[in-house]
C-alpha cells in the first residue's frame, strides 16, 4: 500500500505537469516520454484502478498519445489492459499442524505392478515438418504440389490446419508500416512455435483498413501450447480450417500459395512471412 501511494503521488505531479501539454518536453515524443511511459505500463495493468485514472486524465490522455505513436510501443510491450481491479498481494499460507501419525500394523509388501502412464500417446507421424517448409516455400508450382500433399500426406488426425486473424484496435491498420511492425513482432515472439510448425501471417488490405491474418499447421487437434503461452495471442480470433470444405481449402491455398500484391480472400496482400 506504501509504494502504491507513493507511486499515486508521483502521477498526480505528471498530471499537473501535463496540464495544458501534449508531452512532456516540445510538442512531439520524445525520449523523455518514451521513458515515462514504459516505467508506468505495468502499474496501469496491475494497480492503477478506473477511480484513480478519471483524477489524472491529463495523465492519461498523455499516455494514450505516446503509446499510439507509430505503433513501436505495442510492437515492444504488447497491448497493454488497464487494470479494472487492483491486483492484491499474495497472502502467505496458514500453517497447519499435521496430526501425529498412529503407528500401524506392518503389512505384507505386495509385488510391484506396473503401471501405464495416463498421458494419450502421441500417434506417430510421417510429415517432417522442415522438410515440408522447404517443400512449399521453394515449389515452383505451389498450388499443385499443395493440393498433391493435402490429398496423398496430411494426415487429418494428427495434424490440424488453423486461421488465425487479429483484433485490430484503433489506428493499428491505418498505416501499413504500424501494422506491418504488429505482424513483425507477432512472428518474433513466436519463436518458440518454429520446431513444430509451419505458418504463412500477412499483411492484407489497404490502408486505413488493413489486417493481420494467418493461415497455421501444427501436430495435434487442438492449439498448441506454445501459442497459448503467446503474450498476445489473446488478441486473436482463431478457427480450424477442413481441408475437405471447398471455402475453408481456398484459404490455405490464398495464404500459403499467393505473394505480395496478389489477392488473398479478396484482399491485396502487402506484407508476407512465415514461420
Amino acid at each position: 500500500n506504501f509504494i502504491i501511494g507513493e507511486l499515486k503521488k508521483k502521477l498526480e505531479d505528471y498530471n499537473r505537469i501535463l496540464e495544458g501539454r501534449d508531452f512532456l518536453v516540445g510538442k512531439s515524443v520524445t525520449l523523455t516520454d518514451i521513458q515515462l511511459a514504459c516505467y508506468i505500463a505495468y502499474p496501469l495493468s496491475l494497480a492503477i484502478n478506473p477511480p484513480f485514472r478519471n483524477k489524472v486524465l491529463n495523465l492519461m490522455n498523455w499516455y494514450y498519445r505516446v503509446t499510439a505513436a507509430d505503433g513501436h510501443f505495442e510492437s515492444v510491450f504488447g497491448r497493454i489492459k488497464l487494470c479494472t481491479k487492483v491486483l492484491a498481494p499474495p497472502k502467505p499460507p496458514k500453517k497447519v499442524e499435521q496430526p501425529k501419525e498412529q503407528k500401524k500394523p506392518k503389512e505384507e509388501k505386495k509385488p510391484k505392478e506396473d503401471k501405464k502412464s495416463d498421458k494419450p500417446e502421441v500417434a506417430p507421424t510421417k510429415i517432417d515438418i522442415d522438410n515440408f517448409k522447404r517443400f512449399i516455400l521453394n515449389s515452383p508450382n505451389k498450388v499443385a504440389d499443395l493440393k498433391k500433399f493435402i490429398t496423398e500426406e496430411f494426415e487429418r488426425d494428427n495434424w490440424s490446419i488453423w486461421h488465425l486473424k487479429y483484433d485490430i484496435y484503433k489506428d493499428e491498420g491505418a498505416k501499413l508500416h504500424v501494422t506491418s511492425n504488429l505482424c513483425g513482432g507477432f512472428l518474433d515472439r513466436a519463436e518458440a512455435c518454429r520446431r513444430g510448425a509451419f505458418g504463412m501471417h500477412c499483411v492484407i488490405g489497404d490502408e486505413p483498413n488493413l489486417e493481420i491474418e494467418g493461415v497455421w499447421m501444427w501436430r495435434g487437434l487442438e492449439i498448441m501450447p506454445e501459442l497459448l503461452d503467446h503474450p498476445t495471442f489473446e488478441y486473436y480470433k482463431t478457427k480450424k480450417l477442413n481441408v475437405d470444405n471447398p471455402d475453408d481449402y481456398k484459404i490455405i491455398e490464398d495464404f500459403w500459395c499467393k505473394g505480395v500484391e496478389e489477392k488473398i480472400t479478396g484482399k491485396t496482400c502487402q506484407r508476407k512471412s512465415h514461420i
